[in-house]
């Protein structure tokens, strides 16, 4: 009785052994196209986006260009969660070497008018970028999205205007969860 039961036991555990190594480290991701997001900036009204093939874009330029701040919506369900997100990277071309594009994972509160924003990172250099958020160690840019599950939350995408190089764009963002 004891070999059959230790047998058992075995041939259940062999398999999940032999293909533990492959599994994914990442067990969800979804993408969201910027096409999704709206502009916040009522009080700029010079500045404009423009949806292209490159994503959305700040059309603002020359010596009064105008940020743009893009709000994306994120939706939320068992598998995304606010608080089981461990990533989100933002994607586009930052145009201007001048002025760098600025991310922050925000929520809106569920039960009273505000909401609050995570720390900002922002892209390091002219040119495509991918700004990363993560809730790991060192800053915790998803802070308020794990704290407070129950609000609304949303990407915040601040653009600049056409710098030297073209025009700034964000093409989407993907959300990692474990």
């Amino acid at each position: 009785m004891k070999k059959t039961s230790l047998r058992a036991l075995f041939s259940a555990l062999l398999p999940a052994l032999l293909l533990a190594p492959f599994a994914s480290a990442v067990a969800g991701e979804r993408m969201t196209s910027t096409f999704a997001c709206f502009q916040s900036t009522e009080d700029r009204p010079e500045a404009d986006f423009d949806g292209t093939s490159h994503g959305v874009r700040n059309r603002s330029e020359g010596i009064n260009w105008q940020w743009i701040d893009l709000r994306c919506p994120v939706a939320t369900d068992a598998t995304f969660a606010p608080n089981n997100i461990y990533q989100v990277n933002v994607q586009g071309f930052d145009g201007h070497s001048g002025h760098d594009v600025y991310v922050m994972a925000c929520t809106s509160w569920k039960w009273s008018t505000g909401g609050r924003c995570g720390s900002a990172l922002r892209s390091a250099a002219t040119g495509y970028y991918n700004v990363t958020l993560t809730s790991g160690s060192g800053v915790d840019a998803l802070y308020y999205w794990r704290t407070a599950p129950w609000d609304y939350p949303y990407v915040l995408i601040q653009l600049p205007g056409r710098g030297d190089v073209g025009f700034t764009s964000s093409v989407g963002y993907t959300l990692y969860t474990p």
